[in-house]
């Protein structure tokens, strides 16, 4: 220990730097008894001339806290307070950084004196120290118990959304969802729905994907139930955004949101049928895919009902890539276990028939593809694919042929 107090005051920076690493990672396990020298090292660390070496006492700062017993954290503090205020941007960041850490360190009773500092960073005059400050809020929530520091949390928050710079209304689009476990639910309808409704309709589309992608964080709980009718409708529209991204993940998430958000299916269902056909592919992959799911998640009597006879206009369509992009849907439906051979049989076998006589060689190829699949998957019988695949083993186009033969 001796030894190591003394290369906590070398002259060389590195040195002082090394140390102070050390002190977080490996001393705070092994200081027995002389935990008053660990924690006036750190108190010199943090008033160190270099910032490289105050930037590192942050971390050491958070492991001292977890490793000492409560009653020694007051001295920890004074070093804390140091670093949130520092005059360098960059220990300020680190310290914005880790504050879910050095609370997740606390007692419950003193936890709450990290709400003046995360107050000071989310107004800072750095917008990276903005955003770093308000991507933690939602760890602060789940450690705060007190619901006067949450609700003083959660507002200081959430007025970032009116923050000119459009990273740090993403770090918070992408905090507020996660927040909503963690806060009384007078709280959703006053302040968390109006900051989302608000991020959903940012001119940045940056800001409405990284809330739009935090859907997933709720999970299918009561929290999320409950807010659907609020938040969803506004989330759809943005299935209409002229930034194709924003349309890939509104889709994406449209099983999410029916049976995560509590939305029925029967309302949603229309958007993954329009956005088979998008004009951009990576949308109607991601189209295909929530549609498998909604099979799979719905089962094959909703899927009769609900999902099937919208496709049937796709059949009959002037564009021959709408009759593609139903022939590519047919294929990825062969790996959907709820799908039955019944089901495929009087929805999908009579389509793939028309496709096959189609007047446009990649329309029979990727029915050639489709047929292949369900065969494989054995959501067809080979009685009633078979015909069909040996007619286009003999088409007139060479590519057709071979994708027919490669059974």
């Amino acid at each position: 220990m001796s030894l190591f107090i003394e290369l906590c005051n070398d002259k060389e920076i590195m040195v002082r730097r090394a140390a102070c690493i050390s002190l977080g990672k490996h001393m705070v396990h092994v200081f027995g008894n002389r935990s008053t020298e660990l924690i006036n090292a750190l108190t010199a660390f943090s008033q160190d001339k270099f910032d490289a070496v105050r930037l590192q006492t942050v971390e050491a700062a958070a492991a001292l806290l977890k490793a000492l017993p409560y009653e020694l954290h007051a001295n920890v503090f004074s070093s804390i307070k140091a670093l949130m205020s520092d005059y360098s941007w960059r220990v300020r960041h680190m310290a914005a950084d880790r504050l879910g850490k050095l609370a997740e360190a606390m007692s419950p009773t003193e936890v709450k004196n990290i709400l003046p500092f995360f107050r000071s960073l989310s107004q800072d005059a750095e917008a990276e120290i903005r955003a770093s400050a308000v991507f933690s809020m939602a760890s602060l929530l789940a450690v705060f118990r007190d619901p006067s520091a949450k609700r003083e949390l959660l507002t200081a928050g959430c007025r970032l959304v009116n923050d000119e710079n459009a990273h740090v209304r993403m770090c918070l689009a992408s905090a507020v969802l996660r927040s909503v476990a963690h806060v009384a639910k007078e709280l959703w309808a006053t302040t968390i729905v109006p900051t989302c409704t608000q991020l959903l309709k940012d001119q940045e589309a940056d800001v409405r994907l990284a809330l739009v992608s935090g859907f997933s964080s709720m999970g299918n709980t009561s929290e999320a139930r409950e807010m659907a009718p609020k938040l969803v409708p506004v989330v759809v529209a943005l299935a209409g955004d002229p930034n194709w991204r924003i349309r890939e993940v509104v889709i994406s998430q449209v099983p999410f949101l029916i049976t995560s958000l509590g939305k029925n299916a029967e309302d949603v269902v229309e958007l993954c049928v329009q956005h088979l056909v998008d004009r951009v592919a990576t949308i109607r992959e991601a189209a295909v895919r929530s549609c498998c799911t909604l099979v799979a998640e719905n089962g094959t009597a909703w899927s009769r009902a609900s999902l099937f006879p919208r496709l049937s206009s796709m059949a009959s369509t002037n564009n021959y890539l709408h009759r593609v992009a139903l022939a590519h849907f047919y294929a990825s439906l062969a790996s959907v276990q709820s799908l039955d051979c019944g089901t495929a049989s009087q929805h999908i076998l009579p389509m793939l028939r028309l496709f096959a006589q189609d007047s446009v060689p990649n329309v029979r190829l990727n029915c050639a593809k489709a047929l292949l699949a369900l065969k494989k998957g054995r959501r067809l019988l080979d009685s009633d694919t078979e015909p069909l695949i040996s007619r286009l083993r003999k088409d007139a186009d060479v590519d057709v042929r071979f994708v027919a033969s490669e059974d």
